[in-house]
């Protein structure tokens, strides 16, 4: 079982580029805070002040200077400030201390106590009819929704915030919108979505003559497109981003971009272009004195040494981040550490030591409560124990793993139930603000219908006169259109019955062939045999008869398997490509890999015919036109979609041309990924090897 390293981050570095953004959106670089001696004069100015709406103001002021500083005293200010507006009745003053306390407990990461002041927050809020109060709280919750995983809440309150600032062209705000909805869209793997609004925060900052910003979302793109395996179009925007980030002189953005540059090449396995870019990002770290982005590239410059061979000098940078990891501890850093180098006592048979690493590793991941970990360790320790001829541990750790396999799938399973009845709670709540905002704009429509009745008559009767006027030549465009449509749709049911019937008769012929000429040739087979010893002076030539009979079934065998391979009809897709890749990774000179994750599920038979059709048409293309000498595919299940993501690494095509040419080859993948209502992109270039991506939908 082959360890997937995953790179060991400090527990903040996951806002650190967010963080970055909004520095550079503000403009500001080096700025160091002396707010001490201003602290101490507000406090002396509010102990002097009278019970006032000054007084309040100021110190919700105090409050806001604090809030990082001294939490917990700027949580009993904020208290001070609300009990004195509560006696004044000021209900401006209470609002805003609510909404101040929700942003203390959101500092402190108290996620629950900060969302409950914000819902109390917004109740009020609407009681005021105040749209410009709730506008400035939609950010600060869509990022507590994003850090507890409810992406789809967060890019509600994003996308609302993003309208209002879009209204009143408050271009600073929806650049940090735009943005923030793009990481949310990221980390849902909507790779499409989130390229669209980094896009939107890249044009939105050249309209604005904001080009020190565009750096961050450069890198973004770079990195979706490299999870993607668009490797060319990842180097293309980070390029960009390192002319970006050279010119504003953002070091950090820099060392990032050269970290990801090293991780493309080494994934493409140009291991000295890989060090090259690691070290250029080194060297920036070591002039930042940034610990945590040195300690990380350790494990960059292992996985590298280690894929070259050299073992010892992988083991030293393991050791180095090791060491680094401990003294903070970072249980995710530790454990990717120690597993790396068991990999490599793996490989030099040091079994014993491997399994003292994946044990400390299995204890970190007890602690830490990291299933995904343990899941990862247990099946390492699995294979591990298979080598040491410990079947019965090796059992043990398998047992493990497939137990945890179906507990990471039973949670999320329940994170979508989660999600789904939070979306019906908030869409219940929407109803309620929607019937509130209704009710307003009713009495506003009450008070001006005087004034506009007017001036609605005469617009009223210039609308009917352009509508007669206008009215014939769109019912002719509407009735052209829907002879279209209905056009459209029989062709396509033409095809559906079509592609159906030939699967059919697909199926018919190879079972006649299996079942009947099949069974006759084996039975003649039989016959030969039988008289071999009875008639000596023929033998010679019933022999040779006999291996034309043999190459005969074996033929009808393999037509027959080709039209309708067994696995497809009695396991069903998933079954069935498996056995095709075992079939092709037993061609000398190519390797074939698959892999399979989710839930493998029968799917209706139609579906699971077209499918494999169109698996069994890359693959085909592949040994015969491709001269590659690797091959693989991901298949990934998620609820509602399916994703095919398959490549080869041979001579490539020009994709635009073959389209253009009509391939028989990819009109017959394309046609059947559009039966299914799915979508096809085909990354290809001469000497580049082929990528297919597909995405097909699943009925619930």
């Amino acid at each position: 079982m082959r360890l997937i390293r995953q790179p060991a981050k400090p527990k903040h570095f996951q806002y650190y580029l967010l963080i970055t953004f909004l520095v550079n959106l503000y403009g500001i670089n080096n700025v160091v805070y002396s707010q001490l001696s201003k602290i101490d004069s507000l406090k002396q100015l509010i102990s002097t002040q009278q019970e006032n709406k000054e007084k309040v103001d100021n110190l919700l002021v105090l409050v806001n200077k604090l809030a990082f500083e001294n939490p917990d005293e700027a949580r009993q200010f904020c208290n001070q400030a609300m009990r004195l507006s509560e006696r004044m009745n000021y209900t401006e003053g209470v609002v805003e201390a609510i909404y101040v306390l929700g942003k203390l407990q959101s500092n402190i990461g108290q996620k629950d106590s900060a969302i409950y002041y914000l819902g109390k927050y917004f109740m009020l809020c609407d009681s005021l009819y105040d749209d410009y109060r709730q506008v400035k709280a939609y950010s600060l919750y869509g990022n507590l929704m994003r850090s507890l995983g409810q992406y789809d809440t967060a890019i509600l309150y994003y996308r609302k915030s993003l309208n209002y600032y879009g209204a009143v062209a408050d271009t600073f705000k929806m650049i940090i919108n735009y943005n923030v909805i793009g990481i949310s869209f990221k980390d849902l793997a909507q790779y499409d979505s989130a390229i669209f609004y980094y896009m939107k925060t890249i044009e939105l900052c050249d309209l604005s003559g904001r080009e020190n910003i565009i750096g961050s979302p450069l890198i973004n793109i770079g990195k979706v497109h490299k999870k993607r395996n668009e490797f060319s179009k990842a180097k293309e925007y980070l390029a960009r981003s390192i002319e970006v980030n050279s010119k504003y002189n953002s070091k950090a953005n820099l060392a990032l971009t050269y970290v990801i540059l090293g991780n493309i090449a080494n994934e493409e396995t140009k291991l000295e272009e890989a060090l090259e870019y690691y070290q250029k990002a080194d060297d920036i770290y070591q002039k930042e004195n940034d610990t945590g982005g040195i300690n990380d590239l350790h494990l960059n410059y292992g996985e590298v040494y280690q894929k070259q061979g050299k073992y010892q000098v992988a083991i030293q940078n393991y050791n180095k981040a090791l060491e680094y990891y401990e003294s903070i501890d970072h249980y995710n850093g530790i454990i990717t550490a120690k597993s790396n180098k068991a990999a490599i006592f793996v490989k030099l048979k040091r079994y014993d030591q491997a399994a003292a690493l994946y044990d400390t590793c299995l204890n970190l991941a007890h602690q830490s409560n990291d299933i995904y970990s343990k899941k990862r360790i247990y099946g390492n320790l699995s294979d591990l124990m298979q080598r040491m001829g410990n079947y019965k541990k090796a059992f043990q750790y398998l047992s493990e793993y497939l137990s945890l396999n179906d507990s990471i799938f039973n949670l999320e399973k329940e994170k979508i139930i989660a999600d789904m009845q939070l979306k019906y709670e908030r869409q219940v709540d929407q109803a309620k603000i929607l019937e509130q905002e209704l009710d307003l704009k009713k009495r506003t429509n009450q008070r001006n219908i005087y004034l506009f009745s007017g001036i609605g008559a005469v617009i009223v009767l210039l609308l009917l006169f352009s509508y007669h006027k206008n009215a014939s030549r769109k019912n002719k465009i509407i009735a052209e259109q829907k002879i279209k449509q209905l056009e459209e749709e029989k062709k396509l049911l033409a095809a559906k019955f079509l592609v159906e019937g030939q699967e059919v008769e697909r199926k018919r012929i190879a079972k006649e062939l299996h079942d009947g000429l099949g069974v006759l040739l084996s039975t003649a087979k039989m016959q030969f045999t039988t008289i071999k010893d009875k008639s000596p002076e023929n033998r010679p030539l019933i022999e040779r008869a006999t291996k034309l009979l043999e190459q005969a079934t074996s033929d009808v065998r393999r037509i027959s398997h080709n039209m309708m391979p067994g696995l497809l009809t009695k396991y069903g897709f998933y079954e069935a490509v498996e056995d095709l890749f075992e079939q092709v990774d037993d061609t000398e000179g190519l390797t074939a890999r698959a892999e399979i994750s989710g839930d493998q599920k029968r799917l209706p038979e139609n579906t699971e015919i077209m499918l494999y059709r169109v698996v069994q048409e890359m693959v085909n293309n592949t040994i015969k036109h491709a001269g590659a000498s690797e091959v693989n595919i991901d298949i990934v299940v998620l609820p509602e979609q399916l994703s095919i993501d398959y490549a080869d690494n041979g001579k490539g095509f020009e994709a635009d041309e073959m389209f253009a040419k009509k391939s028989i080859g990819l009109t017959s993948i394309k046609s059947r990924v559009k039966f299914l209502n799915g979508h096809l992109d085909v990354h290809a270039k001469a000497d580049q090897g082929v990528n297919y991506h597909i995405t097909i939908p699943l009925k619930v």
